[in-house]
């Protein structure tokens, strides 16, 4: 099943999802796993919520 979900709580999205993607302005800045996305500090100060 594919769902989107439209979020920046990371808390929430990585228990909901298996996969990532960060747009930005109509373009995907970053895509991958919610591990991968999660050990990414810089991303996340960036785009997210924790």
């Amino acid at each position: 099943m594919t769902l989107l979900l439209a979020d920046q709580n990371l808390k929430f999205c990585r228990k909901v999802c298996d996969r990532g993607y960060i747009i930005e302005k109509g373009q995907i800045m970053h895509q991958g796993d919610m591990e991968e996305i999660w050990q990414d500090e810089a991303l996340i100060k960036k785009y997210l919520v924790l």
